[in-house]
């Protein structure tokens, strides 16, 4: 790349202004801007030098596209982008664009002012989720389409307050899904809530068979139901990690309901292995040392048993290396004593 011309510097204004909903970004408010600067912006000083572009500190939210997805990833001040476990920096990159939702009573027809103030040589230290700040429990859903499209939502919960960033209709998938709250649909939900139920809206752009899969991070997750409220499906979502279904235009939007049980521990990945405080299992380079006694089953993402065996010792040591390749859950039983832990077998 090249750059030409006189590089941009000090106190810079771009006009902005407040739009009625159209059919194509089905929201009210966005602008397009950009960075000017040759030279990283952190958004959160952006955000904070323009606050009265927005009505509250919640609407302070920012989408950027990624070209390696084909789609946009949103952020909010003073947190980073999310999709997955890892997420960009919170600093918007040289002349990259970005869009921000601007309040019609406070934002409308002002400006957005961009200073030196806000310039920064380096990206935020870190390139995983959220860096050292606190990790909440977290759910990742995934929508894909026949043409293997796909649309993102984040659920985050047990966080002090509601917060996050509105869904931005964007990318070429056929349908879409949505953290509903408050009678808004956020692509990041941050939720109070460490028990209940979610409802994840669902909207067809066109008929078609569509695929919906999951993943979690930083907890243990005791329970995590999907109902499909059209059908009436329900799908343990810590034995399976997807589900299929035809979705039609016409169908409600209300589709499904996230139904979240007990959590604990912080969970990471270590030699394939979850580590968090509630795990009973662990993987030593060679088998799976698991300790406690009773019936330990493995079950696979389509709820199969793949392996079942009564352990009688205090510690035992399990051979799975003749299992493919994947995500299964450890079931041990003892007495009324259930634990589950997810696994990957590498």
């Amino acid at each position: 790349l090249q750059n030409r011309g006189t590089l941009n510097n000090g106190d810079i204004t771009i006009p902005v202004t407040y739009t009625e909903a159209n059919e194509w970004s089905g929201l009210s408010g966005y602008n397009l801007l950009g960075n000017p600067y040759q030279s990283y912006l952190d958004f959160t000083a952006f955000a904070w030098e323009n606050s009265s572009l927005w009505d509250d500190e919640s609407k302070m939210t920012y989408g950027i596209y990624d070209p390696e997805l084909d789609e946009y990833v949103q952020g909010t001040a003073g947190e980073q982008p999310s999709r997955g476990a890892l997420a960009a920096t919170g600093d918007i990159n040289m002349h990259q664009g970005f869009f921000i939702r601007v309040n019609k009573s406070t934002g409308g027809n002002g400006e957005a002012k961009f200073t030196n103030a806000m310039r920064s040589n380096e990206p935020a230290a870190g390139t995983h989720f959220r860096g050292s700040r606190a990790s909440y429990p977290l759910i990742n859903f995934i929508l894909n389409d026949e043409d293997g499209n796909d649309n993102i939502a984040v659920l985050e919960v047990g966080r002090p307050t509601y917060g996050g960033a509105q869904k931005l209709r964007l990318g070429s998938c056929k349908g879409r899904i949505s953290l509903r709250h408050d009678n808004e649909d956020y692509g990041i939900l941050f939720s109070e809530m460490t028990e209940g139920s979610q409802p994840l809206w669902f909207r067809a752009e066109e008929n078609g068979i569509y695929t919906l899969s999951w993943n979690t991070a930083n907890a243990n997750f005791q329970e995590l139901t999907l109902v499909d409220n059209i059908t009436g499906v329900t799908v343990d979502m810590l034995t399976h990690d997807s589900y299929r279904f035809e979705g039609l235009v016409d169908q409600y939007r209300s589709r499904f309901k996230v139904v979240i049980g007990k959590f604990t521990g912080i969970e990471e990945q270590e030699d394939g292995a979850s580590t968090g405080s509630a795990t009973f299992a662990f993987f030593d380079g060679s088998e799976w040392v698991v300790n406690g006694q009773g019936s330990l089953d493995v079950v696979d993402v389509m709820g199969r048993t793949v392996y079942s065996s009564q352990l009688t010792d205090s510690q035992s040591r399990v051979n799975l290396n003749s299992l493919a390749q994947g995500v299964y859950v450890l079931r041990m039983a003892s007495g009324n004593e259930l634990k589950t832990q997810k696994i990957i077998i590498q």
